[in-house]
């Protein structure tokens, strides 16, 4: 399963996937004054709510458009779901013009 993160300055919207079907979507308020093991608490809620085992996800991206918390989600994501994400931006190689 893949873990997509779409952080805006709103809300974070959290999906996970398992090959094409969305198998969750929930949201969390974005708070640029949380650090990462205040993310880790959320997202690890957010999980333990859909009875999914982070030990089952085996990538997660990330797109933003609050480089500011960045860090913060990734380091969330990398202690509850041992993997490091792959952050959507400038630089990466996709194909698509961002």
């Amino acid at each position: 399963m893949v873990l997509a993160v779409d952080m805006g300055n709103t809300n974070i919207t959290i999906g996970l996937f398992n090959e094409d079907a969305l198998v969750f979507e929930s949201r969390i308020a974005t708070d640029k004054q949380k650090m990462s093991d205040q993310y880790a608490i959320e997202l690890r809620n957010v999980l333990n709510l859909y009875s999914i085992s982070p030990q089952s996800i085996e990538g997660a991206i990330i797109s933003s458009v609050v480089p500011s918390l960045d860090q913060a989600i990734c380091l969330a994501i990398e202690k509850i779901c041992k993997i490091k994400p792959l952050v959507v931006g400038p630089g990466l190689k996709t194909g698509i013009n961002i």
